[in-house]
């Protein structure tokens, strides 16, 4: 009915809506002259996506990243850490472990989950995220100009 009414195919409309795609903020922004620097950027240090806090003496997932290292081995928030490479560990030493182990290794992870007792292989990595800084274009037609200045109106 939408459809109908515009006139026009709202099927890129409706995906952003009902899927997972991503935006394509590109095309979206050039029509106001705008563009947006989508570069991923590596963080310094190493990264598996889980973060950690101590009770008693358990050591407790409180969040795992969404298709982070942790997330892919089967690590969930509630989890409690039952061991590090085999070896009861605390928070200090878990940082340590991850800090001073190589990108790309794998740390064995033991904890108590859904099923029981378990044991996950996570690879270690560096985080990638996403800025998303926009700026002008260079030469912006008349139209993306008005767009633009349609945009602001009022800022």
């Amino acid at each position: 009915e939408a459809e109908a009414i515009a006139g026009v195919s709202l099927s890129d409309f409706f995906d952003y809506i009902y899927t997972l795609k991503k935006v394509d903020y590109n095309t979206y922004l050039a029509y106001a002259g705008l563009q947006a620097d989508l570069t991923p950027k590596t963080l310094p240090g190493n990264w598996i996506g889980l973060s950690l806090r101590e009770r008693n003496d358990s050591l407790l997932v409180t969040d795992v990243e969404w298709q982070s290292p942790a997330w892919n081995a089967g690590l969930r928030r509630g989890y409690a850490i039952s061991s590090l490479n085999g070896s009861k560990v605390s928070l200090a030493g878990f940082r340590s472990v991850l800090d001073q182990s190589a990108n790309n290794a794998t740390l064995q992870i033991g904890f108590i989950g859904n099923k029981g007792n378990e044991t996950a292989g996570v690879i270690i990595t560096q985080k990638q995220v996403i800025t998303y800084s926009i700026s002008k274009i260079l030469s912006p037609s008349p139209l993306q100009q008005a767009i633009f200045k349609s945009w602001i109106k009022g800022k």
